[in-house]
């Protein structure tokens, strides 16, 4: 069940100066029964009695138990009222106030439940009411409103308006409380003598033709500021999130250059005194830190500025400007990148030295980090700008100029995260390579081991059938773009290598199931289907193996890896004429 609606609204059409009805040749009232929009009730303060008054039997809980007792309950325009008779010299009398709250509630076991909370100076009064009926509960509901409202209001300023059909503020009481612009009624309505505004509104009624051509005028006025407001909230929204994102830019760069200023203070400085920096190449440690320093430093004090002088409507255009003007000088970062690894390598000689070793102790108490932790950050950096653009450009409108302009600095942005990165991966190619080289003896200087366009993919057991013992002996393959090395390990670690194969495009093949014929050599023991299906074969032409993986996702792991080699499978055949 829900209430029935109220009855449709009528005002009086507007009148001349000297207080005659215009006559303009239409209705007497409009109707807006037909309105799309909720309706709502204006009223006089003359009025407001009729529609506050309410009386009749509830069933109200007790303020000291959970019973129910059948209560006579009256409301008038200022005061609600409750007892056990309809005589009003024993009920009870509660004045409404106008941060009154009423609402409905749901109890279990108990149907068409509403709460009225009046506040008072000593202790909150709260009454829960059940009515007899939905409609009989929405009826309370309005009566209560429209005291509460009127207290709000006054019974003597303005005209009280109540809402029947719609939980958001109506239209007459924007009208009565904004400001309207060009875009209302007539041009003549713009005013800021807000209290006259209604009787404005009448004066110029006979200016529309017919009830439809006021309606079609109400409604788009309506729909104008409803836009607006939308604008305006997602607008601020987008504003509020872009100005957390700037500040935070700001702030981590202020963080990274004391961190970075921390480092030439607590580290350098004392490192640099000691009897044997020399030896232990301190300088060569921090030699790139410092024009990455006065790289950042300048940036910081750049945003900085903008923080400070301008609006926060400013802030991207002058940040977009910045970093478009600093994106080249970012590229610092790259020389330090390709010598990340060195860099670590002798601050381990740092910290095995004993005398060295105090200062770093002493240096990551006032610091609270270690010097491992501060060198990281510049390679860091870069992609954390990255990132931080990214999301400011997410949240910038993008028919602005601001979104233009930070756009531009974003792709500047990544080509340097692209460059620093790019040099990282060279770095670690030819750490890879050179670890390689170092832990496996008697490699023939024919293969050449760090050749800078040699690139390592893979690394990983296998095992190797020997004709000539007739066992399975295991391996430790090395797997690179243009060779394949293979190594045996001892018991402490100790790598000798055993043979390599060419994988230049059409000398190299593999087989990923092992043959008949290829069968047929293995001894009986082989011969199980289950084992029979972890072999493949590899050949060059020179050299050809018969290898097991450890299970089939091995094998299939060290396929994908052959076919990623050279883009494709071309040189993977069934091998039939072996």
């Amino acid at each position: 069940l829900s209430p029935s609606p109220p009855p449709p609204l009528s005002l009086p059409l507007g009148t001349t100066a000297n207080g005659t009805t215009a006559n303009t040749g239409a209705p007497s009232t409009l109707s807006l029964s037909t309105s799309p929009f909720p309706i709502v009730r204006v009223r006089r303060s003359s009025e407001i009695g009729s529609d506050s008054d309410r009386k009749g039997w509830v069933m109200k809980q007790s303020g000291m138990s959970v019973q129910w007792n059948r209560r006579w309950l009256v409301v008038t325009r200022d005061t609600v009222m409750y007892g056990r008779t309809e005589h009003d010299d024993t009920l009870k009398s509660v004045p409404i106030d106008k941060d009154s709250v009423v609402s409905e509630r749901k109890m279990q076991g108990v149907k068409f439940v509403f709460e009225i909370v009046i506040p008072a100076a000593n202790k909150t009064k709260k009454l829960m009411v059940s009515a007899q009926s939905y409609d009989d509960m929405n009826g309370w509901i309005r009566s209560i409103q429209y005291a509460i409202e009127n207290m709000r209001r006054g019974t003597d300023e303005g005209i009280p308006v109540t809402k029947t059909r719609s939980s958001s503020r109506s239209f007459f009481h924007r009208l009565l409380t904004k400001t309207i612009t060009r875009e209302s009624l007539t041009p003549d309505l713009v005013s800021d003598n807000r209290p006259n505004l209604l009787e404005r509104i009448r004066e110029h009624e006979n200016r529309f033709q017919n009830d439809r051509e006021f309606r079609r005028k109400l409604v788009m006025l309506q729909a104008v500021w409803r836009k607006r407001i939308l604008i305006e909230a997602r607008r601020i929204k987008q504003l509020r999130y872009c100005q957390a994102v700037m500040t935070e830019v700001v702030n981590s760069e202020n963080t990274y250059v004391e961190a970075l200023e921390r480092i030439k203070e607590v580290f350098e400085e004392p490192l640099s005194k000691l009897r044997n920096a020399k030896a232990l190449r301190v300088a060569e440690i921090f030699r790139d830190v410092h024009p990455i320093l006065l790289t950042h430093r300048t940036l910081r004090d750049d945003l900085s500025a903008i923080v400070r002088s301008q609006p926060i409507a400013q802030w991207p255009i002058g940040f977009a400007a910045i970093f478009k003007r600093i994106t080249p000088y970012l590229k610092q970062s790259s020389p330090y990148i390709d010598r990340f690894d060195t860099i670590m390598n002798l601050v381990d000689t740092l910290v095995r030295d004993k005398e060295a070793q105090k200062v770093l102790l002493e240096a990551q108490k006032k610091s609270n980090l270690n010097l491992h932790a501060h060198l990281i950050m510049p390679i860091q950096r870069v992609p954390r700008l990255e990132m931080l653009l990214k999301s400011l450009l997410e949240h910038t409108d993008p028919n602005t100029t601001e979104f233009r302009q930070l756009n531009l600095a974003l792709f500047d942005i990544k080509l340097v995260a692209a460059y620093c990165n790019q040099k990282k991966q060279e770095s670690d190619k030819r750490y890879q390579l050179c670890t390689i080289a170092l832990k496996v003896k008697n490699i023939p200087d024919t293969l050449n081991i760090l050749d800078a366009n040699r690139q390592f993919i893979h690394e990983g057991p296998l095992r190797v059938y020997v004709p000539d013992t007739k066992m399975l002996h295991s391996f430790t393959f090395f797997l690179f773009d243009s060779m394949m090395m293979w190594v045996d390990t001892d018991p402490i670690g100790d790598m000798t290598y055993k043979g390599s194969l060419s994988l230049e495009t059409g000398k190299f093949h593999i087989e990923r199931e092992l043959s008949q014929m290829h069968v047929n050599f293995l001894p009986a023991s082989m011969h199980a289907p289950s084992f029979v299906s972890l072999g493949f074969v590899l050949d060059d032409f020179n050299t050809l193996l018969v290898v097991f993986a450890l299970s089939l996702e091995q094998k299939a792991e060290w396929i994908r890896k052959f076919e990623n080699i050279h883009g494709g499978t071309s040189y993977i055949n069934g091998m039939t004429d072996l």
